[in-house]
C-alpha cells in the first residue's frame, strides 16, 4: 500500500476502477494476515469514488486488444480493461505497470 500513499500527491481527481478493486481483493486472499490486509484495502477503497466498467470501456478494450495482438503484444485482460476505461473516457491512467505505460500514445498513462 506504499504506492497508495504516493497518490496523495496527485492533484487531479482520482477514481478507483472497479477492476482494481477486484485485483486488490485477490491480493487479500494471498497474504499471511488476510484480515489485516482486508482492513487496509477497505480503508483505501473507501477513500476514493469507484469507477464502474461500461460497455464503451469494454469496446475500447476489445479494439485495443486487436490493435496490440496484430503487433504481437498480449496483455492480461484486467490490464486491457483498465486501458479501455482510460481510452474511452480520455482520462489518464495512473499506473506503476510498465506494460500499461508503454501503450502511449494509444492510452494516456502516467507513472507514479
Amino acid at each position: 500500500m506504499k504506492a497508495a500513499e504516493q497518490l496523495d500527491n496527485v492533484s487531479a481527481p482520482l477514481y478507483i476502477p472497479s477492476v482494481v478493486g477486484f485485483e486488490l481483493w485477490i491480493g487479500v486472499q494471498r497474504v499471511h494476515r488476510p484480515r489485516v490486509e482486508a482492513e487496509r484495502i477497505t480503508s483505501f477503497l473507501d477513500s476514493y469514488p469507484v469507477l464502474s466498467l461500461t460497455m464503451a470501456d469494454c469496446k475500447e478494450a476489445g479494439v485495443l486488444d486487436h490493435e496490440l495482438s496484430r503487433r504481437g503484444v498480449v496483455l492480461p485482460t484486467v490490464d486491457l480493461l483498465l486501458a479501455g476505461m482510460a481510452r474511452a473516457r480520455s482520462e489518464i491512467l495512473l499506473t506503476r505497470d510498465h506494460a500499461l505505460l508503454d501503450l502511449a500514445p494509444r492510452v494516456l498513462a502516467q507513472g507514479y
